[in-house]
């Protein structure tokens, strides 16, 4: 368990004025989950990687595609890991439409526009960091 320590902020509201259908997903009370902390200190959506010592290790990719939802201006999981060239599907079950626009370093940047009830969106990251 990765435990967070000291006064927790409190959450802040975000303006989703721009998109009608996302205020009224959340009733107009979006907060920011950028931290989000239990009762008893438990740090939620943080991720944990080995940065050295694996070196001259290699693991096979999952066959197990990572699958993200978009529902109500939110990503499910909020936060997730997903190995090189693993299957990644995203979902657009219940909202009108979604628009994905990855910021990738290293892969080649990508726009796709999904509508309610499509086929998820499947996708790889092929490159990685040398």
């Amino acid at each position: 368990m990765i435990r967070y320590i000291g006064k927790r902020p409190l959450p802040k509201k975000i303006d989703m004025s721009g998109d009608p259908a996302c205020v009224e997903a959340h009733h107009g009370n979006a907060l920011d989950e950028s931290l989000v902390v239990s009762s008893r200190g438990g740090l939620a959506n943080a991720f944990v990687y080995v940065k050295s010592g694996l070196e001259g290790k290699t693991f096979a990719t999952p066959s197990t595609p990572v699958a993200i939802d978009q529902n109500g201006c939110w990503f499910r999981p909020r936060v997730l890991g997903i190995q090189t060239n693993q299957a990644l599907q995203i979902y657009e079950i219940r909202s009108g439409h979604a628009q994905y626009s990855p910021m990738a370093q290293i892969n080649r940047e990508w726009n796709h526009n999904q509508g309610a009830g499509e086929p998820p969106l499947a996708r790889k990251f092929a490159g990685r960091r040398s």
